[in-house]
Parts: structure tokens; sequence; C-alpha cells
């Protein structure tokens, strides 16, 4: 796990981390994005929704993309910008591994009891903005965006 701290195109702070596609490794992603959204005074209740929405999609790039093969890199950036009083939260996840087609992304319908499914759902519900960028040449980059 490579924590790290850049500036992009446009001088705006970029949290950044790359790790290999290990569940356990998310333990300590979500620590990070904890603390970053504590720092920026996030209210607690929607902190713990966020971390969750971020947390179930890179559980997916692990399991539905990487099939949790632990060769893999997942690359997870955020950052808070700050327009005219507006708040947004930007976060990104980064694959390297096959295309995905967005339109087979379905929900599970949620009077379908199993224990399993949810992840869409709650990636839905914590972010106002749920989109994959199509021109990435390799991989697949979600970029995942919430009004504070």
């Amino acid at each position: 796990m490579k924590p790290k701290l850049e500036n992009n195109a446009n001088s705006k702070p970029v949290f950044s981390i790359k790790f290999p596609a290990i569940v356990e490794f998310v333990v300590p992603l979500r620590k990070a994005f904890i603390s970053f959204l504590e720092i920026k005074k996030v209210p607690h209740e929607l902190s713990y929704m966020l971390t969750l929405g971020m947390s179930e999609a890179v559980i997916n790039v692990i399991e539905h993309t990487y099939k949790f093969d632990a060769s893999k890199w997942v690359v997870v950036e955020w950052m808070l910008e700050e327009i005219e009083g507006e708040r947004e939260l930007v976060v990104t996840i980064r694959d390297f591994g096959k295309k995905v087609d967005p339109s087979s992304l379905t929900p599970r319908p949620l009077d379908k009891l199993e224990d399993h499914g949810l992840g869409l759902h709650l990636i839905k519900k914590a972010f106002d903005v749920v989109e994959f960028d199509q021109n990435v040449a390799e991989g697949n980059l979600l970029r995942l965006v919430k009004k504070l």
C-alpha cells in the first residue's frame, strides 16, 4: 500500500493509494479515507455512508474484475473540491482489468433475501454521481461524486 498526497493539474490536493487487490488491504484504505473525512469535518453519519460506498466499489473490483488476483493493482484517489462555497467529494477507483460494461451492472431486487449483491445499492445511495470514464485505454476508471 503506497499512500501519497499529490497535486493534480488544477493544483488541488489529491490523496492517492495504490495497493494490490487483496481484500484485507481495504481496512487501511478505509481508515485513511475516514481520517480524511474527519479532517474535512464531514458529519459522522455521512462519513460512514461514503466509506461504505467507496469500500463496496473497491471490493467489487477485487472480486469481480480481478477475481481475487493479488498480483493486480487498484488505485484509489480522492479530493475535496470547494467551488463558490459548495463542497464536493470526488473519489476515483482505477483498475487495469477487463473493461466493464456499465449497462450490465444492475443491482439485484431489494426484496430478494441473499447475503450478497447489495454493493451497487450502497454505492448509489452513498454518492450522487456513479459513472465510468470510458476514455481510459486500459481497465476501468470509476468516478464517485458526493455534494457535501
